[in-house]
């Protein structure tokens, strides 16, 4: 009974996911892509509570579906209304589109279906999992720990210097 149950579950959060991903694309409003968006981080979270990655899960939770999803509604909000008015694809791209994620797609089936997924042999960590990951963020992943926040901050910025307006009206 156990397993069925999360293999239902399992199944449950691909489909809802799959289906908020193809949403987030194929809407034609931009924030009601960005809800889309939403759901499919709280998808991937889920799969992280499936797996007893319940820090990873709150983590994906707290900064994905809530943090950087609020930035993005604050940076559409932020820009001009025309900026969001898009035409419709021409066929040309469309199909062009479609190339170039089928050929990435059968080269990510391939990668995966011909790598060696090693199983490793160290016990799970069960308890007090989140001052574990914290002690190693700050002994022995300090500089990708410290990379990380410099990207950030920088995209964050560049994010304030792409929605700011000259004084004429036009982006800088």
């Amino acid at each position: 009974m156990g397993d069925f149950i999360y293999h239902l579950v399992f199944y449950l959060l691909a489909a809802s996911m799959f289906a908020s991903a193809l949403a987030m694309i194929f809407v034609r409003n931009i924030v009601a892509s960005v809800v889309c968006l939403v759901g499919a981080f709280l998808g991937v979270a889920g799969f992280f509570f499936l797996l007893n990655a319940e820090f990873i899960g709150v983590v994906q939770i707290m900064v994905y579906a809530g943090a950087l999803s609020l930035l993005i509604v604050f940076a559409i909000m932020l820009t001009d209304p025309k900026d969001h008015e898009t035409e419709r694809p021409k066929l040309n791209n469309i199909l062009a589109g479609l190339v170039v994620s089928g050929a990435l797609f059968l080269i990510m089936v391939c990668a995966i279906s011909t790598a060696e997924w090693k199983i490793s042999d160290a016990a799970p960590l069960l308890e007090r999992t989140a001052v574990y990951i914290g002690v190693q963020y700050f002994t022995d992943y300090i500089v990708p720990f410290y990379l990380a926040a410099i990207i950030l901050s920088m995209a964050l910025t560049g994010a304030i210097v792409l929605a700011k307006k000259d004084e004429e009206g036009d982006k800088c």
